[in-house]
């Protein structure tokens, strides 16, 4: 897989900082490993690195400056692409829910902190706007 140009320069402009390169290495061989060699768009990128993520910290700006773009040319490609970060965040939300809900252990509290929701209703919400049933504990 052929690493973007704006990559290559934040690798040479923070060679210094080894836990940068650290954190970036881990993040790039994990999106590799799930990507193959193809050349990715900014949507497969993003939703690449969602699925690496923590969704209870995750925030565009975290995204773009992995991305090494900033937060409003993140926001500008995605939009060209016909989405937003919320759009992609909410659906990896949906696709982890619909791995979680499968194992009957897990509450629908730990549901809702895993996904990065603030509390239960926010996870209602969510379901109503996917469409899903709702789960009881």
């Amino acid at each position: 897989m052929a690493l973007p140009d704006h990559v290559h320069r934040w690798l040479k402009k923070n060679q210094d900082n080894d836990m940068a390169l650290d954190e970036l290495s881990a993040s790039l061989i994990k999106i590799k490993a799930a990507a193959g060699t193809a050349e990715k768009s900014v949507i497969e990128w993003v939703g690449s690195i969602l699925r690496t993520c923590d969704l209870m910290t995750v925030r565009a700006a975290s995204i773009a400056e992995t991305l090494c773009v900033s937060e409003r040319t993140l926001s500008r490609k995605l939009s060209k692409k016909g989405t937003s970060f919320k759009r992609l965040l909410d659906a990896e939300r949906r696709r982890r829910y619909l791995f979680l809900k499968t194992d009957s252990k897990v509450t629908i509290s730990e549901i809702a902190e895993a996904l990065g929701f603030s509390d239960n209703k926010s996870l209602y919400r969510a379901l109503k706007r996917w469409g899903s049933s709702v789960i009881t504990e």
